[in-house]
């Protein structure tokens, strides 16, 4: 009778020890899978989904890995160019220091507020693509918006020269402009 009791106990701890283990292994699991779940979020195609590249994106890494993780079947794949959250608009883009250049409180179409947004926005980018080097839609967009802030810069410039030296040196922009006799 002592020995089946011994047994018992002996089956019991053997199987508290077999949960505590099963419970550390789904709990690693999870941690895993929230960590990957991360990764994958950002990034996204323009639906929101993790994609697969085509045949002609093989070189978007990041997407076939997270399509891997998540199982997607072909059928869910998406012919749209993979990026990054912070790649994809502006709604994540942190604007709070641009509030300087305004001329009043609704101003927002003066040239140097708009050179404050869009230096802003060149920055996130710029750290978006030191990660994600293969991203030659947020590169071309990039090109876009230098391109778009130096017409503006040109324009100061031309118009109000003071204002063009103040809001380069505020931000820190190197002046590529002189004048031309």
């Amino acid at each position: 009778e002592r020995e089946r009791e011994r047994e018992e106990r002996e089956r019991e701890e053997q199987k508290r020890r077999a949960k505590k283990k099963s419970e550390k292994k789904a709990s690693r699991k999870r941690a895993e899978s929230e960590k990957r779940k991360e990764k994958e979020m950002k990034c996204l195609n323009a639906r929101g989904v993790a994609t697969r590249p085509t045949r002609m994106q093989r070189h978007v890494v990041v997407a076939a890995r997270a399509n891997r993780q998540v199982g997607l079947s072909s059928k869910n794949r998406h012919n749209a160019f993979t990026s990054c959250k912070a790649a994809r608009g502006t709604y994540n883009t942190d604007y709070s220091g641009t509030e300087d250049f305004m001329r009043h409180d609704k101003d927002v179409g003066s040239s140097e507020y708009q050179i404050a947004r869009i230096s802003t926005r060149i920055k996130q980018l710029t750290e978006h693509l030191k990660e994600h080097k293969t991203d030659h839609a947020t590169r071309r967009g990039l090109m876009a918006l230098l391109n778009k802030r130096n017409k503006l810069l040109q324009y100061l410039f031309q118009n109000d020269r003071k204002t063009y030296t103040n809001t380069i040196q505020a931000l820190g922009i190197r002046s590529r402009l002189t004048d031309t006799l």
